[in-house]
């Protein structure tokens, strides 16, 4: 028997464009509360959207239910200076207006009439059906590039869907430091990322922030609304400020109870009114995995239409979780990714995260690249540990490399900034990943009492900078520290980079410079590197700025390119074929 639920659908927008979110509110009348259901649970209730698309392709998105409310910021100034003096106390009032209905979210490039038929099915009873009938114009102010994707010749770089590279270059910005920042903290520190040209972030799901299930219950987060709303303010201020995010979807803390242990408090638990006697229960528990499935269902209905989702980050550091089974947590790793990419019709990439370079699931063909963390850096120079350390990574999984944590201090940010006040590591982490073989930058941790302490937000400039004019795509892709014919005058450089179709990208660095070793100036280096014959433009850059300090014009003879550059720890140049 069908039972009317809508009681009215409404979107606020009279025309739709490709390359803008499309989002229709699903308003239920009574007989909704009557029915006494889990809206977060799809086997108790769903809403699910079929779209036919203008190229009589279907696809389905599943709605999520929503909740709204009202965040009231009241500003206060700092009684002890702590902070930069031009900031404030944030404490947040919210209003809950108790305005509850589902959500539709979608995304589209095609153009032309689309129809909607939406399902709304209780106990795996078809309840009510409603079609709609929509059309969708072209954008012609669209900056829309398609979501991330690897790049299949090499499989060592990011492209989106309409072929331009994607370099990421930018830091962990975990969580927010307090209850009384929130989202005044992402405000700063994401303005600060974008006036330097970063343009990638990591955030967490984490149990002091946005962790779905660190509500009420594991099951039903109808009490972490006003967290999954600040969430989506949190990305409206990372699409704002032109980043791209890795969303981390699990920490390993929450199961367990020696590494960062939240574990006790954890609703999985059984003491707390779960279903898991012990952490290690949530990779085999079928129960388990399958009340997780609808966790990913709702995120992925709600963040899936976004295009500045770079990936999904099923775990932080699975490795640490209480009672490790290597086995059993790669088997729920390709269950999950597999899931992940059946209901995101969109195809994001997904990956996860070790406590150390290696990890047997990034062997997975459902993990789309690799994500190590290491903190073994300490009197190192990075560059050249890097490119070894790429180059054992992409030997072993054939996919790209992106280090999503690095550093020299994994005990405290202040401790980090002890040891490398400037930010020398921020800058080599970068620089020594991109032109060494890497997907993008290593990102460094500390966000807060590093980075944001020490105001070394400038690291990131020079780099941002130089990615830009960087296109990774190309039939040609050689290593330029692999190439015999590459020849530098100085044994104190070294050089790394790319020699690809008609274009090189170089970064030449002294072997002694350090965050803890400065070096003197070596003037005149010569450099000689493998170019096609005719004509060449070479531009040297300031690795710190981005500038171009100097450039040359010259004609290339027997397929070799030379030129003299003055190094004092670093500089960039590109060669490009005229």
């Amino acid at each position: 028997m069908k039972m009317g639920l809508i009681k009215s659908i409404i979107n606020k927008k009279e025309i739709f464009l490709t390359n803008e979110k499309i989002e229709w509110e699903l308003h239920l009348n009574n007989k909704f509360q009557e029915l006494v259901i889990n809206p977060f649970n799809t086997k108790e209730f769903k809403i699910e959207g079929y779209f036919r698309f203008p190229s009589k392709a279907i696809k389905k998105v599943y709605a999520f239910y929503f909740k709204s409310n009202n965040l009231a910021m009241n500003f206060q100034k700092e009684e002890k200076q702590l902070r930069k003096q031009d900031e404030y106390y944030q404490k947040e009032i919210i209003k809950d207006f108790a305005n509850e209905m589902f959500l539709i979210r979608f995304l589209t490039k095609e153009t032309g009439e689309y129809h909607l038929n939406l399902k709304v099915t209780f106990k795996n009873k078809v309840i009510e059906e409603q079609q709609l009938v929509f059309n969708v114009k072209e954008n012609k102010t669209s900056q829309g590039k398609g979501v991330l994707k690897v790049e299949q010749r090499h499989k060592r770089n990011f492209i989106f869907e309409n072929g331009e590279t994607f370099i990421p270059v930018g830091q962990n910005n975990a969580w927010y430091t307090s209850s009384t920042r929130k989202l005044d903290d992402y405000r700063v520190w994401f303005s600060k990322m974008r006036e330097n040209n970063a343009n990638f972030t990591r955030i967490w799901l984490n149990t002091r922030s946005f962790a779905l299930h660190s509500g009420e219950k594991f099951d039903n987060f109808i009490s972490r609304m006003n967290n999954v709303n600040e969430l989506d303010q949190v990305i409206e201020l990372a699409i704002k400020n032109n980043l791209y995010f890795m969303l981390t979807l699990l920490q390993h803390g929450q199961f367990s109870a020696k590494v960062n242990p939240a574990w006790k408090h954890n609703k999985w638990n059984k003491e707390n009114g779960g279903i898991l006697s012990s952490p290690e229960e949530f990779f085999t528990n079928p129960r388990a995995k399958e009340i997780y499935q609808q966790q990913l269902i709702y995120l992925v209905a709600r963040y899936g239409h976004l295009e500045n989702l770079a990936a999904w980050e099923l775990w932080n550091e699975v490795d640490w979780t209480d009672n490790f089974n290597s086995f059993n947590v790669v088997e729920w790793h390709d269950e999950m990714t597999k899931f992940i990419k059946e209901i995101d019709i969109y195809g994001h990439l997904v990956t996860t995260s070790y406590k150390h370079l290696k990890g047997e699931g990034f062997y997975l063909k459902s993990i789309d690249y690799a994500n190590p963390h290491s903190y073994d850096y300490t009197n190192l120079n990075i560059n050249s540990e890097l490119v070894k350390v790429i180059e054992e990574l992409h030997g072993l999984y054939k996919k790209p490399i992106l280090h999503s944590e690095i550093g020299i201090d994994w005990r405290t940010g202040k401790g980090t900034y002890q040891k490398d006040p400037e930010g020398i590591t921020i800058k080599q982490n970068h620089w020594g990943a991109i032109l060494g073989g890497g997907a993008g930058g290593g990102m460094n941790w500390w966000w807060d009492s590093f980075v944001h302490f020490g105001d070394l937000y400038f690291q990131f400039k020079g780099i941002g900078k130089f990615v830009k004019k960087m296109n990774m795509v190309s039939e040609k892709y050689q290593l330029l520290q692999t190439l015999k014919t590459v020849k530098i005058s100085s044994s104190q450089i070294k050089l790394i980079g790319y020699l690809l179709d008609d274009r090189s990208y170089g970064y030449l660095y002294h072997k002694d410079f350090k965050y803890n070793n400065k070096v003197n100036e070596i003037k005149n280096v010569l450099v000689e590197i493998p170019f096609n014959n005719g004509n060449c433009l070479i531009e040297i850059y300031n690795t710190t700025t981005g500038e171009v300090e100097e450039t040359l014009k010259m004609e290339v003879l027997n397929e070799k390119v030379s030129f003299k550059v003055n190094i004092l720890s670093d500089k960039a140049f590109i060669a490009i074929q005229l």
